[in-house]
């Protein structure tokens, strides 16, 4: 055991802050996009954030529900999780890349219209 600086332990803080930024504002990217979606479909009754864990509260319909999105988005390529009776949990990686944010988003978005169209 090597005992540390005070300023190896704040490198240390630095980093972990920056981290937290980090998550927080691809969390306030994947929330903007996400109420932008529902502004067009009208899918969720409401998002939900803890940090990158991004909770989606299914508005339910004929078509719409928590079995028939999860598996619509598989179909597409897109893996979901299960949260609660209806909602739907994003988990991204902490080090994704923009470019992945939007593909996802864009699968979610298709995989819904799919089934309110269906």
């Amino acid at each position: 055991f090597k005992q540390k600086t005070a300023y190896e332990i704040s490198l240390g803080l630095v980093g972990s802050e920056m981290c937290i930024r980090d998550s927080f504002m691809i969390a306030m990217d994947y929330i903007e996009k996400l109420n932008t979606m529902n502004k067009k479909l009208n899918c969720f009754e409401r998002i939900n954030t803890a940090g990158l864990w991004i909770g989606c509260k299914l508005k339910v319909t004929e078509n719409i529900n928590l079995d028939t999105v999860l598996q619509q988005c598989y179909k597409n390529g897109l893996m979901v999780l299960k949260a609660n009776n209806n909602t739907i949990r994003i988990a991204p990686s902490l080090i994704i890349e923009d470019k992945l944010i939007e593909d996802g988003i864009d699968i979610l978005e298709n995989s819904i219209i799919q089934l309110q169209t269906a």
